[in-house]
């Protein structure tokens, strides 16, 4: 394979850093927030100061699970686009 990007490999990684930045920006911090709930939540249990209802907590672990989900989703997706972006290359290559 060529050490020079092509054009289609160079916008796939452009593309993949703007979706990491995305990431970043929105699913990561939820998660932060929604485990610094959690462990408010622990410390709050330890402290016998509980401020939250068991049906709260589980509104938690399931926003966490959803913003997992879409985490998961998105590399699924970039990690698709990649694998289809290295076989176009390949064959481009080989018909060098």
């Amino acid at each position: 394979m060529n050490s020079v990007l092509k054009p289609q490999a160079m916008a796939l990684l452009i593309t993949l850093k703007d979706v990491l930045k995305e990431m970043e920006q929105k699913e990561i911090q939820d998660l932060t927030g929604l485990l610094a709930g959690i462990r408010h939540f622990i410390k709050t249990i330890e402290t016998g100061e509980v401020k939250f209802s068991i049906p709260e907590l589980i509104y938690l672990i399931d926003n966490m699970i959803g913003s997992c989900e879409r985490l998961k989703n998105k590399l699924l997706d970039i990690r698709w686009a990649i694998t289809n972006q290295r076989q176009e290359i390949y064959r481009e290559n080989e018909n060098e």
